[in-house]
C-alpha cells in the first residue's frame, strides 16, 4: 500500500487507527459478553450453594427424626418382646389353671362352680387384653413402616444433596475456565490498545 492510500483523502482518518478500532470494539463487545456469562454463573453458583444448604439442614432434620424413631422402635420392640413373654405365661399359668379347674368340676362343689366363673370372667379379659395388644402391634407396625419410607426419603434427599454439590463443583470449573478466558481477552485486549497508541504516535 502506498503512503497515500493510508489515510483516507475525504476524513483523513488512518485506515489501520479504524480497522484496530474496530478490531478493539468488537473485542470489548466480546469482553462484555463474558462477563455477562460470568456474572450469571456466580449467580447461578450462589443459589446452587443455598439450595445445598438447605438440603444439608433437612438432612440433619432428617437424621434427629430418624434416630429419634430407632429409639421409639428398640423401646418399642422391647416392649413387645416383654408383652409377648407376659401374654405366654398368661396362656400357660391359663392352661394349668384348666387342668385345675377340671379336677376340682369333678367334685361338683359350690365353691368349685364360683372359682370357674370367676376364671372364665379373668380368661374373657385376658382375650380382650389380647385383641387391644394385636391392635397396638399393628400400629406398631404401621409406625415401622413409616419409619422405614422416611428413612429411604432421607437416602433420596441425601442423593439429591450429592447430585447438587456435583453440580456445583462443574459451575465452579466453567466459572473458573471463563476467567481464564476473560484474562486472555484482557491481555488481548492491552495489546490491541498498546499497538493503537504506536500507531497513532507513528503518525504524530
Amino acid at each position: 500500500m502506498l503512503p497515500e492510500e493510508k489515510v483516507c483523502k475525504y476524513c483523513g482518518i488512518s485506515y489501520r487507527i479504524y480497522d484496530v478500532g474496530m478490531q478493539l470494539k468488537n473485542q470489548q463487545n466480546e469482553f462484555q459478553k463474558v462477563e455477562k456469562q460470568l456474572s450469571h454463573l456466580q449467580d447461578e453458583l450462589k443459589i446452587k450453594y443455598r439450595q445445598s444448604y438447605i438440603f444439608s439442614q433437612r438432612l440433619s432434620e432428617y437424621k434427629y427424626f430418624w434416630n429419634k424413631t430407632l429409639s421409639l422402635l428398640t423401646f418399642t420392640k422391647r416392649e413387645l418382646t416383654s408383652i409377648k413373654n407376659e401374654v405366654y405365661d398368661n396362656y400357660q399359668n391359663w392352661t394349668s389353671l384348666k387342668g385345675e379347674i377340671f379336677l376340682q368340676i369333678k367334685s361338683i362343689s359350690e365353691t368349685a362352680l364360683t372359682e370357674i366363673d370367676i376364671l372364665n370372667k379373668s380368661l374373657i379379659v385376658s382375650q380382650r387384653n389380647k385383641v387391644c395388644l394385636e391392635k397396638e402391634m399393628k400400629n406398631l407396625k404401621l409406625l415401622s413402616d413409616a419409619a422405614i419410607l422416611r428413612y429411604q426419603q432421607i437416602q433420596t434427599s441425601r442423593q439429591q444433596e450429592v447430585n447438587l454439590q456435583t453440580r456445583c463443583y462443574d459451575l465452579e470449573k466453567e466459572v473458573l475456565d471463563l476467567q481464564c478466558l476473560v484474562e486472555a481477552l484482557g491481555v488481548k485486549l492491552q495489546k490491541a490498545v498498546t499497538e493503537m497508541d504506536n500507531y497513532k504516535e507513528m503518525l504524530m
